[in-house]
Formats: C-alpha cells, sequence, structure tokens
C-alpha cells in the first residue's frame, strides 16, 4: 500500500506538470491517483484500528518509570544551570543510569527546586503569553 501511494504521488507530480495553461489533459490521471490513494490510506488505517489500536492500554506504572530515568530530564535544567553543566549532569548520569531523577540534578539544586522543572501546565503557558 505505501509503495502504491508513493507511485499515485509521483504519477500525479508528472501529470501536474504536463498541462499547458490550465488544459492538462492528464486531470483524469491526476483525479483517478489521488482517490485511489486516499481509499488506500483509508483502509489502511481502518485495518490499522480494527487488528492493532482497539483494546490497546498503556502501562502508566512503566510509562512513569521510564520518564524519570529518562536523560531528557536535564534539559529542564539548561536554564538553570547552563548548557554545560547541564551537559556534564547529563553525561555523568548516563554513567550512573541507576540514579534517582535519571541523574545527579540534586547536586546542582535542591530537590523542591528539581521537581517543579519541567513540568509544564496551564500556569506556565499563562504566564508566557503575558509577556
Amino acid at each position: 500500500m505505501p509503495c502504491k501511494c508513493s507511485a499515485n504521488d509521483a504519477a500525479i507530480g508528472f501529470a501536474a506538470s504536463q498541462g499547458n495553461f490550465q488544459l492538462n489533459v492528464f486531470k483524469p490521471v491526476i483525479a483517478y491517483n489521488a482517490i485511489q490513494s486516499v481509499q488506500l490510506l483509508g483502509d489502511a488505517i481502518r485495518s490499522f484500528d480494527e487488528r492493532c489500536a482497539q483494546g490497546l492500554e498503556a502501562n502508566e506504572t512503566k510509562m512513569k518509570e521510564y520518564v524519570e530515568r529518562s536523560l531528557m530530564l536535564v534539559t529542564a535544567l539548561s536554564p538553570h544551570i547552563g548548557y554545560d553543566k547541564a551537559a556534564e549532569i547529563a553525561a555523568c548520569a548516563s554513567r550512573r543510569i541507576d540514579a534517582e531523577r535519571s541523574g545527579v540534578a540534586d547536586w546542582v539544586c535542591d530537590g523542591q527546586t528539581v521537581r517543579g522543572m519541567g513540568k509544564t501546565g496551564e500556569d506556565d503557558l499563562t504566564e508566557q503569553d503575558d509577556e
């Protein structure tokens, strides 16, 4: 299916480039290939939904564990401590992957500050809009 959609895209692009002064004799080709691609993609989405997506449930405990152990949390420190220090913390944390909160953020800031960094919410968006 993806190959046919890509071929249809190429055919549509070629056909569209061959028209002269809005008199494109390839318009039926363009319409046919566009409709065929839409039908193929619609069938693929329905099939994915029926055979894969229905019944999926998130493992929230595991997701929370992955987020807390992720090195991406160090990026929240960068505005407060600078890029170089944050990179140093990330490098240390990658060597000590079992450290709490994905690394050594407590070395730099008190625990309360670290817990507040990286959280986004409506308050954060409101503050940015006011500026």
